[in-house]
């Protein structure tokens, strides 16, 4: 059963994508989640329906006062992705899905979303 925790994120920059994964190019993401006292977050996971992304390099994430710190690489813009950007005119404009894994003691429960328009610097 998934509990309803609301998550968002705040990213200012765009997402470094580099499949070499040089210095400098490990993202680091804040999510804001709204989960009760003592619930620990177990994992974190990262997906994309326009980009490749490693999983996080610090699992279980960094947790404190309602926020969740994610570190990760983005290796690559998906190929089908590619075709589309060329059609839309070169848009960098992606999506990012987190999905939190929660362990209150009792049971595990996990929470995912959907970020949409996310930009990705190429």
């Amino acid at each position: 059963m998934t509990k309803s925790h609301a998550i968002g994120m705040s990213k200012k920059n765009a997402f470094k994508v580099d499949p070499t994964k040089a210095g400098g190019s490990l993202n680091t993401i804040t999510v804001y989640a709204d989960v009760a006292v003592g619930t620990v977050i177990k994992y974190a996971y990262l997906s994309s329906n326009s980009h490749f992304w490693e999983q996080p390099t610090n699992n279980p994430p960094t947790v404190a006062a309602n926020t969740v710190t994610i570190t990760a690489y983005c290796l690559r813009r998906r190929p089908e992705q590619s075709a589309m950007r060329v059609m839309s005119g070169g848009n960098d404009d992606g999506d990012l899905t987190v999905t939190l894994v929660y362990d209150d003691g009792a049971h595990e429960e996990c929470d995912e979303c959907v970020f949409e328009l996310v930009e990705y610097d190429h």
